[in-house]
């Protein structure tokens, strides 16, 4: 038994084949990585991330808000027929309800988009090679809060208070309850 438990104890101790670390993504070409990870999610178009086992699409979840600003405005027609993009049609007609899928994919997209930036500033520290300048770093800094600004915007922007994740938050342990600050 003691054998069994010893060899479990060797097993639960090892990184998970085929995840990716963060500290292998510690390097300038990590970092450069991860950031254009950030900016591909302002097309809303992401393959990697899914919700509910789909890809997002640019329709709903895209930062030029053809649905949320074209349709339910009224400056664009959905137009063809019923069966193409059925859920944007009870957002041009303003019968919207929480079950619209479209509303989940635009949330969960913000999100993951957050989460995309804070892994930027989160890794930043850990390159020790010295593949990455201060002023590099600070340039990557920033850039990578504008774009979690702007998917905190793009969230406020529909249901207007909304958790603000910063890079502090992670999802290890209890840490992922954010709470809501009030009207922004």
């Amino acid at each position: 038994m003691s054998i069994g438990i010893y060899s479990c104890h060797k097993v639960l101790d090892k990184a998970p084949t085929g995840a990716l670390q963060q500290d292998a993504l510690a390097t300038k070409a990590g970092i450069d990585g991860l950031l254009v990870g950030a900016y591909s999610m302002l097309d809303g178009y992401s393959s990697g991330n899914t919700n509910n086992g789909t890809a997002y699409t640019s329709w709903e979840t895209c930062t030029s808000n053809w649905v949320w600003g074209g349709i339910a405005a009224d400056d664009a027609y959905k137009g063809s027929n019923t069966t193409d993009q059925p859920n944007a049609a009870p957002i041009e007609n303003h019968s919207l309800d929480p079950s619209d899928e479209f509303l989940a994919e635009k949330y969960a997209m913000c999100y993951n988009a957050i989460q995309r930036a804070n892994d930027v500033i989160r890794t930043i520290p850990l390159v020790t090679d010295g593949s990455l300048t201060t002023a590099a770093a600070a340039e990557d800094i920033a850039e990578a809060r504008f774009l979690r600004g702007v998917f905190h915007l793009e969230a406020a922007k529909l249901w207007r208070n909304v958790p603000y994740v910063s890079d502090r938050i992670t999802y290890l342990g209890n840490n992922y309850m954010v709470p809501n600050p009030g009207p922004i």
